[in-house]
């Protein structure tokens, strides 16, 4: 468990405000600390995965609307693209998202009509595609 005390105060409520995440609260109402249900397991994986691939990892709270759509908290949805694609799967209570790689051949795909690539540009992308067959090879 992980407790985040944000001031001193007598706990007189409690809420859990999502799956594994509880509200102290005082007799005002005001919120005196934050409790995170077996926060290192999701630690340790968040470690991980930001050693493995040298990113920021964010938590926060996704909810599904009334029409089974996934909200995403602003500052994650920020981050992504309307032409994002992912690939979602179930794990016991987990739910994973991982964003598809989009193709190199798509920078392609939207280069205007009336302006056509650099030789630069070109060579770009058929190095990017390279280092990532040689970096699919390593693995």
């Amino acid at each position: 468990m992980l407790y985040i005390q944000l001031m001193d105060g007598v706990s007189t409520e409690s809420e859990e405000v999502a799956p594994y995440v509880v509200l102290d609260r005082d007799a005002d109402s005001r919120v005196l600390g934050i409790e995170i249900e077996d926060a290192s397991q999701y630690m340790k994986s968040s470690k991980q995965e930001t050693h493995k691939n040298q990113e920021s990892v964010m938590f926060n709270i996704a909810t599904i609307t009334p029409n089974k759509m996934v909200q995403l908290p602003g500052e994650i949805a920020a981050r992504l693209l309307p032409t994002d694609r992912f690939i979602v799967w179930l794990e016991g209570d987990t739910l994973h998202l991982k964003r598809l790689a989009s193709s190199p051949l798509k920078q392609v795909e939207d280069a205007p009509d009336d302006e056509p690539m650099t030789l630069d540009e070109i060579n770009e992308i058929v190095h990017h595609v390279r280092r990532q067959s040689h970096h699919r090879s390593v693995e």
